[in-house]
């Protein structure tokens, strides 16, 4: 039986009343402006009758002959308030203009208020059930209600919801979620970047390719991770580094790149957080990456795309304008038949996978022809105009320590260990227990830079010994760690799909036995049981009546079969 419904959205009284009538003020504007366009008729109606002495009906039928003609300048308007859109009809008039004559401008005013809604109690039940994250239909609704003993009917349930706001239906935060709602139904600040400088903010993100490239090892399948450093103020790409995934080393590399490429420090960076913006080895306060360049750094609101916006929608532009062309192209939009050929392992397929290398080389193609192209952002200048004006603020660094990344260790007895490896210097004894920078390369682990907290150089370390196997490159040592955790992950699913298998098969076997059970007590037959069923020999024969307790009783666990002496309970 399912769990019952729970009330999921609770509205107050004075909210439902709002949604039950309009304020007086704009129905009776709104009924004022039509009453005002019935006028315009009556008066042309009544100057034929002054003029020409007609009678109240010729007059109507001149007017509605003249309206009815497109060529008219008030054929618009007779269409507004005629039906099914036709103009206004010949009695219509008539009558206008009999109401005016008798009963002056009131009687133009429409002041039909409409059937009332009549409470059934249902009311508010209907709006919770309806307001739930399953989107149900109107029909599950009226269901449920009788279920729960109202008296509903289809047509008054739908007329009843659909009268009111949609921001109590069809786009309640109970249907849609408050994230959806929040972000594509609520009204937001608009940021301008008129007032930034050229260089002063980067924004970085990543992003999963939506195009399926042959690995540059094993050549299977694989969707490479694209880093991209914008320039908001340009909407220029100044560096962008392609990896596995988003990790702080990608996001390390991107930003050297841009450092290096240009000559030029951003002032502040936009970030998200996740974890390769947001570990150690970019954002510790001691020896992170941006507190070496001085950099102020903004964390967006989590699941907020709108505040990183401009790079977001750089990735839309790539994946439309660039990504679409690939025959590879995995995007939500893409044909499913068409992709299931091409991921579908075993099946043959003409489709081959482009290279890492055409792929890349494509895209600085790409990549150069949108920095040229004028943006509607910018007011029709291109990002690479508005680089051009870039005030730079050069690197202090010497060029091959802006990618060396940075730890903070200890030193103990003259040695410092770093990441299983252990390094030692002479210098390295007159810092004895204070806690030393280190700067290590990822690519080679044969030394490490020794500096002081104020960043003065101190030594360079050189490897004395590796703790059982280490690789010389930190990446390869991260590829064989998260290779074996993705090995871990499949046993896991491997293991879980045999205990589901194993389970199945127990218990068809154990109710195939049951089977041969029943069958040999029908027919009277004593067969041997099946050996998952094995029941004691019949020719044992246990008699607990005569049982004595013997002397070693209460060491022993074995069924003597003579006797049966069985152990005593502690």
């Amino acid at each position: 039986m399912p769990a019952p419904i729970s009330n999921l959205i609770t509205l107050p009284q004075s909210r439902l009343m709002q949604t039950a009538s309009q304020p007086a003020s704009a129905a009776n504007s709104r009924k004022q402006a039509v009453a005002d366009r019935r006028l315009a008729f009556v008066r042309m109606a009544i100057d034929q009758m002054e003029t020409l002495g007609w009678s109240r009906n010729r007059a109507a039928e001149h007017v509605y002959n003249l309206v009815s003609s497109p060529r008219h300048d008030m054929h618009s308007t007779a269409v507004e308030l005629g039906k099914s859109g036709n103009p206004v009809s010949k009695a219509q008039i008539y009558r206008w203009l009999t109401d005016y004559q008798q009963h002056g401008m009131e009687a133009l005013i429409d002041n039909r208020s409409g059937r009332a809604h009549q409470e059934e109690g249902w009311e508010l039940r209907a709006m919770r059930l309806y307001a739930r994250p399953q989107k149900p239909s109107i029909t599950w609704v009226v269901d449920q209600l009788n279920k729960e003993g109202f008296e509903a009917k289809y047509n008054r349930v739908h007329r009843y919801l659909m009268a009111l706001p949609t921001d109590l239906t069809t786009h309640s935060a109970g249907r849609l979620g408050a994230k959806e709602v929040k972000l594509n139904h609520r009204s937001y600040r608009l940021r301008t970047t008129e007032n930034l400088p050229v260089g002063h903010c980067y924004q970085l993100d990543g992003h999963t390719v939506d195009v399926y490239i042959a690995h540059p090892q094993t050549g299977g399948r694989w969707r490479p991770e694209l880093t991209a450093v914008m320039d908001v103020a340009s909407r220029y790409i100044p560096s962008w580094w392609i990896g596995e995934a988003e990790n702080a080393q990608n996001t390390l590399f991107a930003l050297a790149d841009a450092f290096t490429q240009h000559d030029h420090v951003p002032a502040c960076l936009h970030l998200d957080n996740g974890s390769g913006f947001k570990g150690k080895l970019m954002n510790d306060p001691s020896t992170g990456y941006y507190r070496r360049f001085g950099l102020d750094v903004i964390f967006a609101i989590p699941g907020n795309a709108k505040a990183k916006g401009q790079i977001e929608r750089w990735f839309g532009t790539m994946e439309r304008g660039f990504n679409k062309g690939w025959d590879t192209y995995c995007g939500t939009d893409m044909s499913k038949s068409v992709l299931r050929d091409i991921v579908r392992p075993g099946k043959k397929n003409t489709t081959s996978l482009p290279s890492l290398s055409q792929w890349i080389d494509a895209f600085r193609g790409w990549l150069d022809d949108y920095h040229n192209r004028p943006h509607r952002g910018l007011d029709g200048r291109t990002p690479a105009q508005m680089w051009a004006q870039l005030q730079r603020v050069p690197l202090e660094y010497r060029p091959a320590a802006i990618v060396l990344p940075r730890k903070q260790r200890k030193v103990a007895r003259g040695q410092i260990t770093l990441d299983g490896r252990i390094y030692r210097a002479p210098d390295l004894l007159h810092f004895e227990g204070a806690d030393m920078v280190c700067e290590y390369s990822v690519h080679n682990d044969q030394y490490i830079r020794v500096l002081t907290a104020n960043e003065q150089w101190v030594c360079d370390a050189k490897l004395a010994e590796k703790a059982g196997y280490l690789p010389d490159s930190r990446i390869e040592q991260q590829t064989q760690e998260r290779l074996r955790q993705q090995i871990k992950r499949n046993e896991l699913h491997i293991e879980e799909d045999k205990r589901r298998a194993g389970m199945t098969l127990g218990h068809e076997a154990a109710t195939q036995g049951i089977l041969e059970l029943e069958t040999q007590k029908e027919s009277g037959t004593n067969a041997p049981l099946p050996h998952h069923l094995d029941q004691p020999d019949p020719e044992i024969v246990i008699d607990l009546t005569k049982w004595t307790p013997g002397p070693t009783d209460k060491e022993t666990t074995d069924l003597n079969i003579t006797g049966f002496n069985p152990p005593l309970a502690e």
